[in-house]
């Protein structure tokens, strides 16, 4: 039977001591498969902004943090002596907190593995980082991605986890006899960089599960990771090539075991991937299509940048022009202050411009999280409205690591390393819909932002 305990975050509840830790919601899903959901929704009262949207790091971050639960959540598992390896995947890693649990956890402990996955303009400090970190010989960081950033062949390492294992490798279970389904594997979906501000004071969502050993999704995530590979980067041409097809071959592998439980209410993807009748891959463009064109209803979307005309067209703008009520969350700083609509601090593309315009007067209602481009001064770090996901008629949720971009969901051709999730665990569903009614309640019509009634430029 499934159970779900919804401890919804009203600001006042949250605000309490005895309440911080708390997630937004808990329950069990089929499988015995246990989650949390997390929202950072940070309680900002600072001068100059919309309260409980404009925020600032030197006087906000102490109370996100206890608010949020997030370093609290990951610091738990890392210190679980159940745990014995952890493999993460992330775009950037700056979050000190979090950079010093691991290193306490290996020091502490000989039997714990760590794997770091990241982005190649992350990895030089993250190497630097650890290398200080004591007797670090269980400590394996990986550049993935090229670069540089825009130039023939570039792609992101953008994908984000957080995967714990009570085993001291990657075995999957349909290669170790003495595995069961008495071991558990822990795994997060989120769509925050582990960074200070994505923990706890951007607008990010971060789930957690913790499941059965032959739970058919969280043997995909191992996959992921046995797809990175032990390659010391990945700069060679063939790589993509050659990562795609480990994590093809690992998942018809677990599609032929007989270990493992399948299930219909999560489907997990990842990108890129190889496009053949073979595997009969599902691209994460096609499941949003798929969901977004059957709604009947509402479809809510929240997003921190939408820049291809593929998904607002094809998608939005084809579901806003019928009787479903279509309503969209944006961060206004990604258009106010884009360079290149005039402004300092985002060095955005105009397609962030030109897909706004598309749908300003057509959806039914868009609105404006007034976030803090300045946060951090001229140093350029903003706070960020960084949601990305859709609910569509409390029946579906599209959620995962990428923007709402060509090359995040590999639309047209190969692009970053992303991880996607529909998920349609009702109970799952309607608290990310609960969710984005908190923050529609602290974000601003566009009628009455400045962004609407902006001098267009002409492209």
């Amino acid at each position: 039977m499934k159970k779900v305990i919804l401890l919804l975050c009203s600001i006042s509840i949250c605000s309490l001591g005895a309440e911080i830790s708390q997630p937004f919601a808990q329950g069990v899903a089929f499988n015995d498969l246990k989650w949390e959901a997390r929202f950072n929704m940070p309680d900002c009262d600072n001068e100059g902004g919309k309260l409980n949207a404009w925020c600032l790091q030197s006087k906000d971050m102490k109370k996100s943090v206890e608010k949020s639960g997030v370093e609290a959540k990951l610091a738990s598992w890392i210190n679980d002596p159940k745990i014995k390896s952890l493999y993460l995947a992330y775009f950037s890693f700056s979050n000190e907190g979090v950079k010093k649990a691991l290193c306490d956890g290996v020091n502490k402990r000989a039997d714990l593995n760590l794997n770091i996955f990241i982005n190649y303009d992350s990895y030089e400090s993250l190497t630097k980082y650890f290398s200080k970190c004591g007797d670090n010989k269980n400590v394996r960081i990986y550049s993935r991605g090229k670069g540089p950033f825009s130039s023939s062949g570039a792609y992101l390492q953008h994908a984000k986890i957080f995967l714990g294992l009570e085993t001291p490798d990657l075995k999957s279970i349909f290669e170790n006899d003495e595995q069961s389904s008495e071991k558990r594997i822990r795994f997060t979906s989120s769509s925050a960089n582990m960074s200070s501000y994505g923990t706890n004071l951007h607008f990010e969502n971060w789930l957690f599960f913790d499941a059965r050993e032959d739970d058919y999704v969280a043997q995909q995530n191992i996959c992921v990771f046995k797809a990175y590979g032990n390659e010391e980067d990945s700069l060679d041409s063939k790589y993509k090539g050659v990562f795609k097809q480990r994590y093809a071959d690992c998942v018809q592998a677990l599609n032929k075991s007989k270990k493992v439980v399948a299930r219909e209410d999560i489907k997990f993807y990842l990108v890129p991937l190889i496009k053949s009748a073979k595997y009969n891959f599902e691209r994460p463009y096609d499941a949003m299509k798929r969901v977004v064109l059957s709604a009947k209803e509402n479809v809510y979307v929240a997003i921190h940048r939408l820049m291809t005309g593929k998904i607002t067209k094809d998608l939005f703008a084809t579901i806003a022009l019928t009787d479903v009520n279509f309503e969209i969350i944006y961060d206004d700083d990604t258009l106010r202050f884009g360079k290149e609509d005039g402004g300092d601090f985002f060095d955005v593309d105009r397609n962030d411009v030109m897909n706004y315009r598309m749908l300003r007067r057509k959806a039914d209602q868009i609105y404006f999280m007034e976030t803090n481009a300045k946060a951090s001064g001229e140093s350029g770090r903003p706070h960020l409205f960084h949601n990305k996901f859709i609910v569509v008629d409390d029946k579906y949720l599209f959620q995962g690591a990428g923007n709402f971009t060509a090359s995040s969901l590999n639309i047209t051709e190969d692009g970053n390393i992303e991880n996607f999730y529909l998920i349609e665990i009702p109970e799952i569903v309607k608290v990310y819909g609960q969710a984005w009614q908190l923050l529609k309640q602290r974000a601003t019509r566009q009628e009455d932002h400045e962004i609407y009634n902006h001098e267009d430029k002409v492209y």
